[in-house]
């Protein structure tokens, strides 16, 4: 599974693709889930809050959602 890949190579950060946005969704349910249940909800201190912290950037998302999402991201505040 994804996790034990994660886990393996011992990933900082990693960008997952999905083929769809269904799949971006559930992936993103199933990581939170693996994480403890808890969303990225914004910067609440600096690193990473949750060993499984992921947020969205697929096109059905709003545009000003997944500026927020990458800026996460590249500040490493979530891992996926």
């Amino acid at each position: 599974t994804l996790l034990r890949v994660v886990e393996r190579l011992q990933l900082a950060q990693c960008l997952v693709f999905c083929r769809t946005n269904l799949d971006c969704d559930n992936l993103e349910r199933f990581l939170h889930a693996a994480g403890g249940g808890k969303a990225y909800r914004g910067k609440a201190e600096k690193g990473v809050e949750s060993p499984y912290s992921c947020v969205v950037l697929a096109g059905q998302r709003p545009m000003e959602e997944r500026r927020r999402n990458l800026a996460a991201f590249k500040e490493g505040d979530v891992r996926f």
